[in-house]
């Protein structure tokens, strides 16, 4: 499976939008692991390029609780909405966006 041009461009417009945000979040906790993440922002195609050859999945692009119908009825399952951002992609990118909302 290979990535979408159009999960790359998503990617790359999140990246850029929530680097101001994720920066005076975590700037404190992340240290210089900061710039690693500055860099996958300025350089999202070559990081999807390096990571193409791993596993891919569906990911859903926008993975934050606010896109989850949470019940309380043991017999219903959640609900993951707004499906706009998915593609194919490493399933991390799902994870990391969940750890780390803007």
């Amino acid at each position: 499976m290979s990535i979408s041009a159009a999960f790359v461009d998503r990617y790359s417009a999140s990246a850029r939008r929530d680097w101001e945000p994720l920066v005076e979040r975590y700037e404190t906790k992340a240290g210089d692991a900061l710039s690693q993440f500055e860099w996958v922002k300025d350089n999202t195609l070559a990081w999807v390029e390096h990571r193409a050859g791993s596993q891919q999945t569906l990911c859903h692009g926008d993975f934050h609780p606010e896109n989850v119908l949470f019940t309380s009825d043991p017999l219903r399952k959640n609900v993951l909405i707004d499906w706009q951002y998915a593609g194919a992609g490493p399933g991390i990118c799902d994870v990391a966006i969940s750890l780390f909302p803007a």
